[in-house]
């Protein structure tokens, strides 16, 4: 998807093969990214709420600031700022040795639940 100024939206849950240009900043509560073969870039800031990105899917480039909690593993070098069950709500959250089908890898955040209430138009973040 390519969008020529700003783009506004609920969410954006990024993943596999997916390509996003955006020339003007993004404002979204919760900007989601899975998996890898992705292009992203935005030219202008990424302001969410919270920023959730599992390994390997980190934005190619963020022109402007990254505002927000940011959770993401440790090897993505993003600020780990914030415990994501300080930002989202508690449906989303993994419990102590429970897997995920989607192979997510955010620090205690369960992607499937996550993309589910995604799809299905509930709220995400806490707040």
């Amino acid at each position: 998807m390519v969008v020529l100024g700003d783009l506004r939206a609920a969410n954006v849950y990024l993943e596999g093969d997916a390509k996003l240009l955006v020339l003007g900043s993004v404002t979204v509560d919760a900007f989601v990214g899975n998996m890898t073969d992705k292009l992203v870039m935005i030219h202008g800031d990424l302001r969410a709420k919270v920023t959730v990105l599992s390994g390997e899917f980190g934005p190619d480039l963020v022109g402007g600031t990254l505002h927000g909690a940011v959770v993401a593993p440790a090897c993505l070098d993003l600020a780990q700022d914030v415990d994501p069950a300080s930002v989202l709500v508690p449906e989303v959250l993994r419990t102590d040795g429970e897997d995920d089908w989607r192979s997510f890898d955010a620090p205690r955040v369960h992607g499937g639940r996550l993309l589910n209430r995604i799809d299905e138009g509930l709220p995400v973040v806490l707040g």
